[in-house]
């Protein structure tokens, strides 16, 4: 969970925080190429990730662009690639701005149960 760059300039109150899966941390190197997401030259293969397609979409995710993830910034993907907002399109997020690792699915209520 973490304060999205576009948040940070409401007040402190009203910002939104998102919920997104960490695909890259300082150093890594991400690919978006032909559906596929792909962290330091190597495909992801893990299945809560590799399931979804990703959509080249946003300045941060041109087709066939790699982006560096710069030190101490972190890349955050959502599951739903078509309309979600993500680092895609704001690009990276510092580390005073997460707030936590989410643990729970509490919505819709047929998923509600713990985060692997």
């Amino acid at each position: 969970m973490f304060v999205p760059p576009h948040e940070k300039e409401n007040f402190w109150f009203k910002r939104k925080q998102y919920v997104k899966r960490l695909i890259g941390v300082g150093g890594d190197r991400i690919l978006m190429k032909d559906g596929n997401l792909y962290v330091n030259g190597k495909i992801v293969v893990d299945p809560r990730i590799a399931r979804n397609y990703y959509y080249n979409q946003g300045k941060y995710g041109e087709e066939d662009k790699e982006i560096v993830v710069p030190e101490d910034m972190y890349f955050f993907l959502g599951d739903n690639s078509l309309s979600s907002l993500d680092s895609r399109f704001w690009g990276f997020v510092p580390e005073s701005d997460i707030i936590g690792k989410a643990i729970l699915i509490w919505w819709p209520p047929k998923r509600v149960g713990m985060i692997e």
